[in-house]
């Protein structure tokens, strides 16, 4: 787990993005994440990247771990993320998943045992990145300025 750079609002300059393009025009992602906290500020997780960005991903707070669901417009300008919701969670692993509908609508959503999904946050309508469109991958970072020994346990991540 990398820390965010110095001086760092968003995701725009973290150089551990895993990202592909959208596959599709309709499609969804989905991981399952084994949560293996240890500092407080990592966070591990499913993003949509793009010029703008959304995601959803395990957060170890001091009250324990929280998903949170967030956006970033204007990333390259600096913007900071917005946190849209909140969530504790109390489970040891989550599966996450990003659906995309027609125009780039994707909408995330959580589960505990992989069959059950609950939407989180509101609609976010992916786009491009300077030279290319939107991608979809797995994130990891830990607060800015500090060094962490946490591993993410992803056990799959799927294209369907």
């Amino acid at each position: 787990m990398i820390a965010m750079p110095e001086g760092s609002k968003n995701l725009w300059m973290v150089p551990n993005l895993l990202l592909q393009k959208f596959p599709a025009p309709w499609f969804s992602a989905t991981t399952h994440l084994e949560i293996c906290p240890n500092k407080i500020g990592e966070r591990t997780g499913l993003v949509i990247f793009g010029l703008d960005y959304c995601f959803l991903a395990p957060e170890n707070k001091s009250d324990g771990v929280h998903l949170l669901n967030g956006v970033c417009i204007a990333t390259d300008k600096g913007s900071e993320e917005t946190i849209q919701a909140d969530i504790p969670y109390t489970q040891k692993t989550v599966f996450l998943r990003m659906s995309v509908d027609t125009g780039a609508v994707c909408q995330f959503s959580y589960s505990a045992d992989g069959e059950n999904f609950t939407d989180v946050g509101t609609e976010f309508t992916a786009c491009e990145e300077r030279w290319i469109g939107a991608k979809v991958g797995l994130f990891s970072i830990a607060p800015t300025g500090s060094l962490s020994s946490n591993v993410s346990d992803y056990a799959w991540f799927r294209i369907e």
